[in-house]
């Protein structure tokens, strides 16, 4: 997994980038065992050559990881959601300086997710997208703000996105060294179950999987299509529209 230091390389093929980014907050409950709650903040970045009415477009995407957490074991829900919300407001102020466009805010839905997701989607304007992780190959539609994520297809999708260096960890990450550890531990422990090896951890690397599912999931042509609206959440767009709102 790369630092990401400089966008100079794609400015030296021709790209710009032309709107800011959007951000990802991705928060996954513990599981059984040792497992830690964790959160990752990444940012889509959207690089383009050329506009989006040229048939000859062309389009680099690049996940900028800012953050990569484990939340501490004794910290009880309430602290847990106060940490998350701490997160949105950061990603408000984003907003306002103009460092981002927009941010969603994932949550693994799969047990005590659930009732993370509900206290969100009350105390927050972001919208809140709950993701089930499933052990197998089912990937339904985007539905009611909800969307499943086969274990292994998210997993590959992060190894294949950061093979072709698309993902990248920003200069001064907390918790890139962590991550990037817990990449280079995962081993295979049985058929289609890829996880950490006995005595380490996973926890980052299942939020960052599900941040990219989500945000694999809105890329265009499907953001061209959809709004992003704090009170609906992700929704059909009028004709016509363009961006993420």
């Amino acid at each position: 997994m790369e630092v990401f230091n400089s966008t100079k390389d794609l400015r030296d093929r021709g790209y710009a980038m032309k709107d800011p980014p959007l951000t990802l907050i991705a928060y996954d409950p513990a599981g059984d065992g040792a497992d830690n709650d964790a959160v990752v903040i990444v940012a889509r970045e959207e690089w383009r050559r050329g506009e989006l009415h040229d048939p000859d477009l062309a389009m680099e995407f690049i996940f900028r990881i800012h953050l990569a957490q484990r939340l501490p074991k004794d910290w009880e829900f309430p602290e847990k959601l106060a940490g998350i919300l701490n997160l949105n407001k950061l990603a408000l102020r984003w907003q306002r300086q103009g460092k981002q466009y927009a941010h969603v805010i994932g949550v693994e839905t799969n047990g005590v997710g659930y009732a993370m997701a509900s206290s969100l989607r009350k105390k927050t304007q972001a919208p809140i997208i709950g993701y089930t992780t499933v052990a197998n190959s089912t990937d339904t539609a985007f539905k009611g703000n909800n969307i499943s994520m086969p274990r292994l297809a998210a997993l590959d999708n992060l190894r294949v996105q950061t093979e072709l260096h698309k993902v990248k960890v920003a200069k001064d990450a907390i918790g890139g060294r962590d991550l990037a550890s817990e990449m280079n531990a995962f081993v295979w422990a049985g058929k289609n179950r890829p996880e950490a090896m006995k005595g380490e951890h996973d926890d980052l690397v299942m939020a960052c999987a599900g941040a990219l599912w989500i945000g694999c999931k809105l890329i265009p042509p499907v953001t061209k299509q959809m709004r992003l609206d704090p009170k609906r959440g992700l929704h059909r767009a009028p004709q016509g529209s363009m961006r993420l709102n």
